[in-house]
């Protein structure tokens, strides 16, 4: 989840799939847009989804798996940009997470296109 749009999202899930990974845990990147796709060879490209219909793209992203197996969801756009915000909410209710990592840009002072917000 990220405070705004291009704040490193996809890179910090990748990063912290392959570190489980390495660690001999069971987790799976689960790509949600089109970058993280041409990553991971297979996903959801959630913001092409109509939004009736997001939260159950993603749970069907995320199959059925072992007690000790994590899915890493890539997250989209910002819970809290008001653009983006159904597709984040969208994530988060068809993913029903056990965990967030917030992702923010510690240098910008205003969300994406939004000039003193």
């Amino acid at each position: 989840v990220g405070t705004d749009c291009s704040v490193g999202k996809m890179y910090t899930t990748l990063s912290l799939a392959l570190g489980m990974q390495s660690q001999g845990m069971k987790a799976t990147f689960r790509a949600s847009g089109q970058s993280g796709i041409l990553v991971a060879g297979e996903g959801v490209a959630v913001d092409c989804v109509v939004s009736d219909f997001i939260s159950g793209s993603v749970e069907a992203l995320c199959p059925a798996n072992d007690d000790d197996h994590w899915d890493l969801i890539e997250g989209q756009g910002s819970l809290y940009h008001p653009a983006f915000a159904g597709v984040s909410l969208g994530l988060l209710h068809g993913s029903q997470p056990d965990a967030l990592v917030i992702c923010h840009a510690l240098n910008r002072d205003h969300m994406r296109a939004l000039p003193g917000r």
